[in-house]
């Protein structure tokens, strides 16, 4: 929960505000918060609603993994990311750019199994969404424009989690996960030379 409080605290990046109090929420999350049985089925109906909150808990939950890391915390920091991971599945949630964030946490905190789990789920997801958009940049003008424009934001994120994958598997030795993501991210680009009429839709 949110407390006024009358200290001016800058905002780390966009949508993040204020500041957290790491040992009282940890003890929260760990402990205190009722999480649910949502690990427990197989197939659960989420609506808008209950996604953007579940998308909201692993915002937090990264942040404050990121605190914990910060201050050399790192088991503390593994029992968190572990927790959302288990409690939010992919299957009911689909991993995206927030997940990727906390494969980057994994690898600094020494967990790089886990983080290269993470990272091949996401690429690989990545790389069958590469084709597709490789086949639709093969349709007429038209079709493609309405195709590319309905799948921008899907687009931005296979970016954007390939990008945060490669820097993070690049800075900790695993070269592996790095050429893939660095795979997508050529892709991409040479898509883009090829189609340069595509960028427009993508805006």
């Amino acid at each position: 929960a949110y407390r006024l409080v009358p200290i001016k605290t800058p905002r780390e990046a966009p949508g993040l505000y204020g500041r957290i109090a790491p040992d009282i929420m940890f003890k929260n999350i760990m402990q205190k918060f009722k999480w649910g049985n949502l690990k427990d089925y197989d197939f659960v109906y989420l609506d808008e609603n209950h996604r953007r909150l579940l998308t909201n808990l692993r915002i937090q939950a990264l942040r404050l993994a990121e605190h914990l890391l910060l201050q050399g915390k790192k088991d503390s920091a593994l029992q968190v990311l572990d927790k959302v991971i288990t409690e939010i599945p992919d299957r009911h949630l689909p991993w995206d750019g927030i997940v990727a964030q906390m494969s980057r946490l994994y690898y600094e905190a020494g967990a790089k199994q886990k983080a290269r789990m993470i990272a091949d789920t996401l690429l690989r997801r990545a790389e069958q969404d590469l084709l597709y958009f490789y086949t639709i940049a093969n349709l007429s003008t038209n079709r493609r424009a309405d195709l590319f424009m309905s799948y921008r934001q899907d687009f931005h994120s296979m970016y954007q989690i390939a990008f945060v994958l490669e820097t993070a598997a690049r800075n900790h030795g695993d070269t592996l996960i790095a050429k893939r993501a660095r795979s997508i991210i050529t892709r991409i680009d040479s898509l883009f030379r090829q189609n340069p009429d595509i960028i427009q839709y993508l805006q």
